[in-house]
């Protein structure tokens, strides 16, 4: 389906999306597309040719992409920048392997193999001391938000950070009523750009006592 594939014929590219991009007319006058049918496949691949192998910072979104390049023997996997959409990956006997769901994977591959004590810990120790990146088989390894994973041929899988939270300072001098203001803002966009003109939405509070 075109909403989640594209394929670039003329340089026998493949790009494949998972997820949505909210700042979407942001992306599509970055480079210059004012199609409104374009899907988020080939505006990811527009922006990948413009930006480079950084583009994904300049996404809104809660997505994982994919991009196939085969000419080049690169493959570039991508995950949102919370880590809202999961992405696992495994390598070995020249096969590489990707799903959203880790546990599956690792069933799949590891199903002769005994589970990661380490991940079994993780039902009996507190949750501040665990490492939720863990999976039953430990050659099943799960992306990290914020991060890209690149596959080459003949090269080992390198992963490299695209977003960096812990380089943002807080503002120390900020006044009480602009942060209720810039909060206001910022909760009034988030909630703008997720919502799908397409549909009508409602809400429901529960108040404890249905």
């Amino acid at each position: 389906r075109e909403d989640y594939l594209f394929t670039d014929n003329q340089e026998k590219s493949l790009v494949l999306v998972s997820g949505s991009f909210y700042n979407r007319n942001e992306l599509m006058k970055l480079v210059n597309e004012n199609r409104e049918e374009i899907t988020n496949p080939q505006l990811a691949w527009s922006l990948f040719k413009q930006e480079g192998k950084d583009f994904a910072k300049r996404i809104n979104g809660d997505f994982t992409v994919i991009i196939y390049q085969p000419e080049q023997h690169s493959l570039l996997l991508y995950r949102d920048h919370a880590g809202l959409r999961p992405m696992a990956w495994s390598s070995e006997n020249e096969t590489f392997w990707f799903s959203s769901d880790g546990l599956i994977l690792s069933r799949v591959l590891g199903n002769k193999r005994k589970i990661d004590r380490n991940f079994l810990m993780r039902f009996f120790l507190e949750p501040n001391h665990f490492d939720f990146n863990l999976l039953p088989d430990r050659n099943v390894h799960k992306i990290l938000p914020g991060t890209l994973l690149e596959i080459t041929q003949g090269g080992k899988p390198k992963t490299t950070a695209y977003w960096f939270p812990e380089k943002i300072k807080p503002n120390r001098g900020l006044q009480f009523n602009k942060a209720k203001e810039d909060l206001k803002k910022l909760t009034e966009d988030a909630v703008s750009v997720r919502c799908d003109l397409r549909y009508r939405a409602g809400a429901h509070l529960s108040g404890g006592l249905d």
